[in-house]
């Protein structure tokens, strides 16, 4: 028989074959660093989810929204700081 070498049903010699992993992309842009010296990227990042919690999760924020969150945050300690 020239089938004598296979086994039945056919199985690879490093064992069954798996199916690949399910791997999900996730977009997501990377926060930038703060331009502003004193400014943590938490803080623009609590500042950034309060400004745009409309926008998300459904869609990631751009450079823009992360420039734009940095800037109000300056803007509104500045006002705070010449009220007080």
């Amino acid at each position: 028989m020239f089938l004598q070498g296979l086994s039945w049903p056919c199985e690879r010699k490093d064992g069954p074959k798996k199916a690949p992993m399910k791997k999900t992309m996730v977009a997501k842009e990377q926060q930038p660093k703060p331009f502003t010296p004193g400014l943590t990227k938490a803080e623009v990042r609590e500042h950034a989810y309060k400004m745009f919690r409309d926008k998300l999760p459904g869609h990631i924020l751009t450079l823009d929204d992360w420039v734009t969150a940095e800037r109000d945050l300056v803007k509104m300690r500045e006002e705070a700081g010449e009220s007080a």
